[in-house]
C-alpha cells in the first residue's frame, strides 16, 4: 500500500460515522492527551479494518496521528473566531 492509497483510507474514515464519540471528547478539552490518543486508537482501528489485508500499518499509525494532531491544531486555531466552538 502506497502512502497516498493510505491517506485516502485515513481520511475516508475521519468523520463522525466511524469516530464520533472520540471527536467530540477532544472537541471539548483539546489539551486532553488521554482524549487524543484513544481518538487516534479508533481512527487506526477504522482505517485498518477498511484497508484489509493491504494495510500498511506503520504508514496508517503515522498518518493517524498526523490526522489527529491536524484536527487539534485546527481546532485550536478556530476557536473564538466564530468557526469552532
Amino acid at each position: 500500500m502506497d502512502e497516498k492509497k493510505a491517506k485516502r483510507i485515513v481520511e475516508s474514515v475521519f468523520s463522525f460515522d466511524y469516530i464520533g464519540d472520540e471527536m467530540g471528547k477532544v472537541r471539548t478539552n483539546l489539551d486532553d492527551e488521554d482524549a487524543q490518543e484513544a481518538m487516534f486508537k479508533a481512527l487506526l482501528g477504522a482505517a485498518t479494518k477498511k484497508a484489509g489485508a493491504a494495510a500498511d500499518p506503520a504508514a496508517l499509525e503515522k498518518l493517524c496521528r498526523e490526522r489527529v494532531q491536524q484536527f487539534v491544531t485546527s481546532a485550536k486555531s478556530s476557536r473564538g473566531t466564530g468557526c469552532g466552538s
